[in-house]
């Protein structure tokens, strides 16, 4: 910005939150409130000392290109912005932005529980509301708010926006006044109807000394925040910390992320605007990656110290793999097909537990198995509203400190201190029990086999299909399965799906591509399917090294082939069409495929990345619809677009894709099932033991809709 304006943007490129899709630009005025928070710093600090961005200036703004390059998100902030008679007029400019796909307002809520005010605010075209909630009690709040009955108020504006079908996400700043009530206060959002909530470490600012008493020692809040995250997480919620120390978060550290949006605001703003440091930002991974942690503010140093003996220098490691197939639905930025092999998965199955199994009142809520050589074969994190247990399993020791061991494997935890100890005592014996009348004594050999090479040895042993899964024993199953375990390198590269309109079928997603000979592989699998004519197409594609093919078969009164070929560049794109013909893919497009029944090829397929926006405008329904009422905000999925052509090219229908694999704890693959009058399919899903991966809905009819499964091994 122009010096003269008196407003600067503060990092133009910055607004990309790893835990939120898409870029935030956050526009500021309205600087005052109806509430005193002891710990704000609106009406000491900001209310008289500079005006915020006026609606002319606004409207300049958001028609700035380099401003709201890649803008999906505008943040309405300041102090109550509600009390401002132009926001109407500010959110309007908000959403005349073309990228922009969520309107959110940060506001108090407490005069959004008066008739028609939330409505008028959604119907102008607010869709978000970042709502502060600081207590669960009325005595807290009050204390906090300066206002009597401030906690009535904020609910009841809760409520209001809740019966809007808007989304929630709520904000606390944890402080001396609220620490205890931290866990509180996220049940309290949960019950009025919140997505997400927002726990921020509180950093003086007009009180940079503290006189107020509200900084809180980061040890002693430590524990209480971890166990306000884990209830937040056993109801679904989204989480996320913010400026307090990610290495102090122990089993929810992932929750932690300080990025921040884009800001327009005041230079005024930044006189006084607090730093942080930690000494050990120089090594900790966590103070050089892209989300930061930004350690502790200067207020809080000159009163507690740099607390060295408490905090923990992170080690950089890599992040979790992309699925290993399936890539029509791996809609990010991605390695060649070469890449790094995948990860071995926990088998769940083996330890005769489910995605989402509870034990003693706690819900499985996340696992995997070891990678070190002399490391844990399976790590297993429990949570309650209380917070979040890890039982590791090894390998029997003798020597080896444990709570408990089983024929082959040794159990144990983290340290905990006596509470802990004695909340998570009945899961620890519930482990125990469960494992030790599982363990034949080669159960830690079952867990840490090596993945099996290629092989002609029988389907069953490489294709490990969940017992009783539908249309194995149709005609063409035994040759899809043999041709599987033939030419698949891997089990988990062999995804099931059921159609929830015919749940009978044999459906299957196999991906030759890591095979040594994967020309060969791609094309046995094709003509094991029946669509001998796709080999050649096949063989040419995978020529190329940085290609990937996939072969979906469906086992039905008929024999269906699918090709899926992945396209990330023109070159690609224009490669897959002359391969398989049909319409010319546009240039969002990242698969292409190909349906062929009984050797004639019947429809084409396109598969391209679309906004939350669009997909609620052009595609939402019942999916969507399910997705939200459990408490997802859509724009944080990841989306798909599929659009279906018939042989002539002609457009056919479009369906929506859902990627919701970070949150195997709702399970969404029996939910969506049921929600579609397929209990059968749900029943089977549950027992499966495998993780819903993606859920998809076609547009304008109960048929065609489907759950993808992880693969197996």
């Amino acid at each position: 910005m122009r010096p003269r304006d008196g407003l600067r943007v503060i990092r133009p490129g910055a607004g990309a939150n790893p835990l939120r899709a898409g870029r935030e630009l956050l526009l500021t005025f309205a600087f005052r409130c109806n509430f005193a928070c002891r710990f704000c710093y609106v009406e000491d600090g900001l209310a008289g000392r500079f005006r915020g961005v006026t609606v002319d200036e606004a409207a300049r703004l958001l028609a700035e290109p380099r401003l709201t390059d890649g803008v999906t998100r505008v943040v309405l902030s300041g102090g109550e912005v509600t009390l401002d008679k132009d926001l109407p007029r500010y959110v309007a400019l908000a959403r005349a932005v073309p990228t922009v796909e969520h309107v959110r307002i940060q506001t108090n809520a407490s005069r959004l529980g008066e008739p028609g005010v939330a409505a008028a605010l959604v119907a102008a075209g607010v869709d978000e509301f970042f709502v502060s909630l600081h207590g669960a009690t009325a005595a807290t709040c009050a204390a906090i708010t300066d206002v009597a009955d401030s906690l009535a108020l904020v609910t009841a504006g809760l409520d209001a926006i809740a019966a809007t079908g808007a989304a929630i996400v709520t904000n606390t700043v944890v402080c001396a006044a609220n620490l205890a009530e931290l866990p509180a206060i996220v049940e309290l959002a949960a019950a009025h109807g919140a997505r997400a909530a927002e726990l921020w470490g509180y950093v003086p600012r007009v009180d940079a000394d503290d006189v107020r008493a509200q900084l809180v020692r980061v040890t002693d809040a430590a524990p209480v925040v971890q166990r306000a995250v884990a209830t937040g997480l056993s109801h679904g919620l989204a989480m996320t910390v913010k400026y307090f120390p990610r290495c102090l978060l122990g089993e929810v550290a992932h929750v932690h992320s300080d990025a921040q949006p884009r800001l327009v605001i005041d230079d005024a703003f930044w006189q006084d605007y607090p730093t942080y440091g930690c000494l050990y930002e120089g090594v900790c991974a966590a103070a050089n990656s892209d989300d930061g942690c930004s350690g502790l503010s200067d207020a809080y140093v000159r009163r507690f110290g740099w607390e060295e003996a408490a905090l923990v220098p992170l080690v950089d490691a890599p992040g979790p793999a992309a699925p290993p197939v399936a890539r029509y639905h791996d809609w990010a930025d991605r390695p060649p097909a070469a890449a790094a092999p995948t990860p071995r998965p926990l088998d769940l199955a083996a330890l005769g537990l489910a995605p989402g199994a509870q034990l003693a009142g706690h819900r499985l809520v996340d696992a995997d198995a070891g990678a070190a050589p002399n490391g844990p074969l399976a790590r297993l994190r429990f949570a309650d509203s209380a917070g979040v247990v890890t039982v590791e399993a090894y390998r029997r020791d003798p020597a080896r400190p444990c709570f408990a061991r089983t024929r082959s494997l040794d159990l144990t935890h983290p340290v905990l201190d006596a509470a802990a100890t004695a909340r998570c005592r009945p899961l620890l014996a519930a482990i125990a029990a469960h494992l030790a009348d599982r363990d034949d004594g080669a159960l830690a050999d079952r867990l840490g086999a090596a993945p099996a090479a290629p092989t002609a040895a029988p389907a069953a042993a490489v294709v490990p299909l969940p017992d009783g899964w539908p249309g194995t024993t149709r005609p063409g199953a035994a040759a899809i399965l043999a041709a599987a375990a033939r030419w698949v390198a891997d089990p988990a590269l062999v995804e099931p799906s059921l159609a929830l309109d015919g749940d009978d079928q044999l459906r299957l997603l196999l991906n030759p591509s890591p095979h040594p000979d994967r020309q060969a592989a791609a094309a046995a699998l094709l003509i094991a399917a029946g669509a001998p004519g796709l080999a050649d197409a096949a063989r040419a594609w995978l020529a190329a090294p940085h290609r990937t093919a996939l072969i979906g078969v469906v086992v039905d009164a008929d024999l269906r082939a699918k090709l899926y070929l992945d396209t990330p560049t023109a070159a690609d794109r224009a490669a897959a069409h002359a391969l398989l013909g049909g319409p010319p893919p546009v240039a969002t497009v990242r698969t292409v495929a190909v349906d062929v029944v009984a050797g004639q090829r019947r429809a084409f397929k396109h598969y391209a990345p679309i906004a939350a926006a669009d997909a609620r405008a052009r595609l939402g329904g019942a999916l969507v619809a399910l997705l939200e009422a459990r408490g997802l905000l859509l724009g944080e999925l990841p989306l798909l677009a599929a659009h279906r052509f018939d042989a002539a090219g002609a457009p056919l229908d479009q369906a929506l894709h859902v990627d919701v694999s970070r949150f195997p704890e709702l399970d969404l693959g029996p939910a969506w099932a049921l929600a579609s009058g397929a209990p059968t399919a749900a029943a089977r899903l549950a027992r499966s033991g495998r993780a819903t991966r993606v859920v998809s809905e076609t547009l304008g009819t109960p048929r065609g809709r489907h759950v993808y499964l992880a693969g197996g091994r």
